[in-house]
């Protein structure tokens, strides 16, 4: 990592994670799924229960990035308001 910050591509990869997590969100996908779930002969018990272990699957990985976004911008603050009390000390 060395000692210089390259601020433009931090900036950047915040963007493009951004823009990811805004995709993964869009109704669409999943209002279709919501219709399609009821229709008669929709999956055989085993389907269902992958159909199942999957939306699980996708549900704690996307509390895990939530958890972590909350952990990143608290930590940054704390940074900023550490180095600003530095800054009004000296």
């Amino acid at each position: 990592m060395g000692g210089k910050h390259d601020i433009p591509q931090l900036e950047r990869d915040i963007k493009a994670l951004h823009e990811a997590v805004r995709v993964l969100a869009v109704d669409d996908d999943y209002l279709e799924l919501l219709k399609v779930i009821h229709f008669p002969g929709y999956t055989t018990p085993a389907e269902f229960q992958l159909g199942t272990a999957l939306v699980k699957s996708m549900q704690v990985q996307v509390r895990e990035p939530a958890v972590l976004r909350e952990t990143l911008v608290s930590a940054s603050r704390e940074i900023i308001e550490e180095y600003e009390r530095l800054e009004a000390m000296a």
